[in-house]
């Protein structure tokens, strides 16, 4: 949910103490009418797309003999796992997940309507973190548009503008998180849109102008969101220009990239394990200014790339990010056919560009358990379908 203030949502404690464990239970109530063959079938459905992930992550952590969210990973695919084979037996349908995102897109926007007019937060982080936050607002707004389109022969009903005012306080609460990452979706969220609507002109006009007035209306109304936008776009000119670290948020993250691809060697070819930028810059000498200079932005202690490829190359070398890579087509190609799984894969990806998800105990579980909710709905509609046309 991503939210702290509500019980079990502030990250992977509603996947591995309420969700998990709750479908567990309905599995074992349900036993004696399952059939057990099929069952085991449709886990190993579910499992393949993340298996090269875990090969390659446990390959890792034991070759270093140091822990990268293992453990976490592992319990976020089987705890996933038997949330999409309670929920198929459940018969859960999207519409039921429309009406989740409708629910937790409102949350969304109490939330950060709360922490910045109220408690006097500059930026709306959901008790957990800004940018996690304002990722998982523009994903339920995937998740939104998405239902709205495929209802178009029914767009003018009461839900559907419930829905849709709702995306519009989530992406509000986006808005005053002041992450600038997640907006990097927009585009395909209006490609879809006119993709569907092509040949209502009309609509797709008025539907513009009337979306547009709204953004530009929230934008100005909060102008520090504008001036992120801005001081992003001076960022990352700067560091090119400078062809080197620059302290800034983007800066940091560019030099990440460019660190983590410079620990690329035939000498090294599963990466260096985890070790502080300070320990890199005595390992490799020709990355030390570079290792020096993060060293100074990040504790002792502390280690992250803020990318996952980065960090996959950083910590397990190509082998990790060949994992990783294999495990994101995977995921893909399983996804085709389902517009939801589609969002689902392209959020995983591009949120992974700046910011740790897949090796994000927090973000990845509520990834999996997405991915598990939307794979049982799609079940549930083909069966449907098989039984209507029988």
């Amino acid at each position: 949910m991503a939210v702290k203030y509500i019980p079990f949502g502030g990250g992977a404690r509603y996947m591995t103490v309420l969700a998990g464990p709750l479908a567990i239970i309905i599995l074992l109530v349900n036993y004696k009418r399952l059939d057990l063959k099929a069952l085991l079938n449709r886990a190993k459905v579910f499992l393949w797309p993340f298996l090269p992930l875990l090969l390659g992550l446990g390959f890792a952590v034991l070759y270093h003999h140091q822990d990268l969210e293992f453990k976490s990973t592992i319990l976020s695919v089987f705890y996933g796992c038997m949330i999409y084979l309670a929920a198929k037996e459940l018969n859960l349908s999207e519409k039921q997940l429309a009406y989740a995102a409708c629910i937790g897109a409102v949350i969304y926007f109490a939330t950060s309507i709360y922490e910045v007019n109220f408690i006097g937060r500059e930026r709306a982080f959901g008790g957990t973190y800004e940018n996690g936050f304002a990722q998982f607002c523009m994903m339920i707004n995937g998740f939104a548009l998405i239902y709205i389109l495929k209802t178009k022969g029914n767009v003018i009903n009461v839900f559907n503008i419930v829905l849709g005012l709702a995306m519009l306080g989530s992406f509000y609460a986006l808005v005053l998180s002041g992450s600038r990452g997640p907006l990097l979706l927009s585009p395909l969220l209006i490609i879809g849109c006119v993709r569907r609507y092509w040949e209502s002109r009309l609509f797709i006009m008025g539907s513009f102008f009337f979306i547009i007035i709204i953004v530009l209306y929230l934008f100005f109304v909060n102008t520090l969101y504008l001036d992120r936008l801005k001081l992003g776009a001076d960022e990352a000119i700067q560091y090119f220009q400078a062809k080197q670290y620059m302290g800034s948020s983007v800066g940091i993250r560019l030099e990440l990239w460019k660190l983590a691809f410079g620990t690329v060697s035939i000498d090294r070819p599963f990466g260096l394990g985890r070790m502080t930028f300070s320990e890199m810059s005595h390992v490799i000498p020709e990355l030390s200014a570079s290792a020096i200079n993060l060293s100074t932005q990040f504790p002792v202690n502390r280690w992250q790339y803020h990318g996952d490829i980065p960090q996959a190359i950083g910590f397990g070398g190509i082998l990790l990010c060949i994992s990783y890579a294999i495990t994101i087509f995977l995921l893909f190609k399983r996804s085709i056919g389902n517009v939801y799984r589609v969002w689902l894969v392209v959020c995983l990806f591009v949120f992974g560009l700046t910011e740790l998800t897949v090796f994000s105990k927090y973000s990845f579980s509520l990834f999996v358990s997405c991915w598990a909710l939307y794979s049982a709905a799609q079940d549930t509609r083909l069966r449907f379908s098989m039984s209507q046309s029988e």
